[in-house]
């Protein structure tokens, strides 16, 4: 979704394009603090069957879907330089072809955006893995249940370290306790680490490739 916002932002002029991009900024600019509120309660008002979106996975699904995702704006940023430095040529050359809007999104657009998708796809799953403080707001069902993820399982527990041993009281089952709590982070940080061992040769590749333009 971000690529097709990106695309329509760099290769359309059309009324109001500038008033788009730049709401889209403000969404990055603007903390999250200041709108996870309202955000918290549109989610609330939307029903999916008996239940709203509070505390299911859609709640992070459907924003995603719609460009409205965690740090989306900088994807569609990065979509937008890509498909902004492609050359007028190719696409010339397919309307004379007669391809149409879709086909020249489609065949010339996406393939020439791998780059732009690799480095976003990391991006995002690390920033969506990391991301706790607004997590436990939209998962939270407001029952005291809802989804849970490993980062906030930890957080709970870091939490619940300190308060049974707060800094400075040292014994035994304190250091049992560290290497608990050292244990959690390392299954943590253990899926990120697993996805760079295998996309690393394709994002150094993304990442040198993004910065070549010209026709």
């Amino acid at each position: 979704m971000c690529s097709v916002i990106g695309y329509g932002l760099a290769r359309y002029n059309f009324p109001g394009k500038y008033l788009i991009f730049g709401l889209i900024l403000a969404t990055f600019i603007i903390p999250a603090q200041s709108t996870v509120i309202p955000q918290m309660l549109t989610y609330q008002s939307i029903k999916v069957g008996d239940h709203n979106l509070l505390g299911s996975i859609w709640v992070l699904i459907l924003p995603a879907f719609f460009g409205q995702g965690f740090s989306s704006a900088i994807f569609i940023l990065i979509f937008y330089q890509t498909f902004l430095s492609l050359p007028k040529v190719l696409e010339e050359a397919a309307r004379l072809d007669g391809a149409s809007d879709f086909e020249i999104f489609w065949r010339i657009g996406l393939p020439s955006a791998i780059p732009a998708f690799i480095v976003s796809i990391i991006f995002s799953i690390v920033w969506y893995w990391n991301e706790t403080y607004r997590t436990v707001i939209f998962l939270d069902d407001g029952h005291g249940g809802g989804l849970q993820t490993l980062p906030m399982q930890l957080s709970r527990f870091a939490q619940a370290y300190e308060n049974m041993y707060p800094p400075g009281v040292v014994n035994v089952l304190d250091r049992i306790n560290e290497a608990v709590k050292l244990s959690g982070t390392f299954l943590n940080i253990l899926p990120l680490l697993l996805m760079y061992f295998v996309l690393q040769r394709w994002f150094v590749e993304s990442v040198e490739r993004s910065g070549i333009t010209g026709e």
